[in-house]
């Protein structure tokens, strides 16, 4: 395999602005990726909160939102080899153990080395922001890839973010990111029957499996492009209008060391993995575009 460096935040002073809308990088403000993307249709997220009704949906996004959070901390904690830590996380919560073993099956078993742990990348020219879950290397592949880790289904604005992760790493790096990948969890398939919100969570804590997909798109990052150069200008008229005064809340906010591993990137060893089923969502954007092991692991899980 191609030698890489390895990425790291360190040198940078990097905050969360005190509305948690912005990134504050060196002192220069830049907007989140998650809040560019909330100009974009979501379609099945409408179709799903209609299913389940308003109030219900509201407190389960937030339960899935913890256990999402929750689930990217062990899995960063665990690629950077802080057992300690792991174990706290597990004895707290033990619904965590069957996700870290299959998070740990898959890693071991597909990916040659981590060139980046939840690391923040940036554009100056979009003045976008955005923490990548990792960037590595496909056993069987030379090309680093930018990967995000989904704890639930995989979405249309999930391939435009990956594409903005994409766009923004290659902005700034020495090598480029060529693919990029979504890894996910699969669930009991439902009866299509809604019974209550304690259940609905429950079978959220038991996955029976990982997928994975390629979502390298010409198309997408076309699209991906686009998309950050209206909400810059948006952006732009909206601080000339009085809605943002542009100061810095950097003391204010959330430092980028409350992450698991402050922005740092660390390669991992060795160990077996095993795939699972790839069954995640089709829709308009353009799915599995990309070429070599990438797209052939896509078939095989």
């Amino acid at each position: 395999m191609k030698k890489y460096p390895v990425l790291t935040n360190d040198g940078h002073d990097i905050r969360m602005s005190s509305d948690n809308t912005r990134y504050v990088i060196d002192g220069a403000e830049y907007v989140r990726v998650s809040e560019v993307l909330t100009t974009q249709p979501k379609a099945g997220l409408d179709a799903w909160k209609k299913r389940l009704g308003e109030e219900n949906s509201i407190v389960i996004a937030n339960a899935l939102a913890d256990m999402g959070e929750k689930i990217h901390t062990i899995t960063a904690l665990d690629d950077l080899e802080k057992e300690d830590k792991v174990y706290a996380m597990v004895e707290k919560d033990e619904w965590l153990l069957p996700f870290l073993y299959m998070w740990r099956e898959w890693r071991d078993r597909f990916v040659a080395a981590w060139l980046a742990i939840e690391y923040v990348v940036w554009s100056t020219k979009y003045g976008v922001a955005g923490r990548t879950d990792r960037i590595g290397v496909i056993k069987g592949d030379n090309q680093p890839s930018s990967i995000d880790i989904k704890s639930g289904g995989f979405w249309p604005e999930h391939e435009l973010q990956l594409a903005i992760y994409k766009i923004m790493h290659n902005e700034t790096q020495k090598f480029k990111v060529e693919r990029t990948a979504l890894v996910g969890f699969n669930y009991p398939k439902r009866d299509g029957k809604f019974t209550s919100v304690e259940d609905y969570v429950k079978e959220k804590m038991n996955p029976t499996s990982l997928k994975f997909r390629e979502c390298t798109s010409k198309e997408t990052e076309t699209e991906a492009r686009k998309i950050m150069k209206e909400y810059r200008k948006m952006f732009g008229r909206r601080k000339e209008k009085g809605h943002g005064n542009g100061k810095i809340h950097g003391n204010k906010g959330r430092s980028d060391e409350d992450s698991p591993c402050g922005g740092k990137g660390l390669p991992h060893g060795t160990g077996v993995q095993q795939g699972g089923e790839q069954n995640g969502q089709r829709n308009k954007l353009p799915y599995g575009h990309g070429s070599g092991p990438l797209q052939r692991l896509s078939h095989r899980l």
